[in-house]
């Protein structure tokens, strides 16, 4: 089973950022590397659910003023990438 968000995968996590960073100063870089590929529903989901954390614990925690985020396609894997400066 795939999910229906397979070509806009990138694009959906980029609508996330947005939510989860908007009404604050934090500057958020997003990288999309390789060429995107059809993930199943289990790893989308997963992948969105990292994300969210991620940021949600560098917005909290970390007092964040940039935050990079990468998502890689390889043949052999899937990678997301976070890194802040706090």
């Amino acid at each position: 089973l795939y999910t229906e968000l397979d070509e806009a995968f990138f694009e959906h996590l980029t609508q996330i950022i947005d939510t989860l960073t908007e009404n604050t100063f934090v500057k958020v870089q997003t990288r999309l590397e390789g060429t995107p590929y059809p993930l199943e529903a289990e790893q989308s989901l997963n992948l969105q659910r990292i994300a969210q954390e991620s940021l949600t614990n560098a917005l909290r925690h970390a007092h964040a003023q940039q935050i990079i985020l990468t998502l890689t396609y390889d043949r052999a894997f899937i990678q997301l990438q976070i890194h802040d400066d706090g």
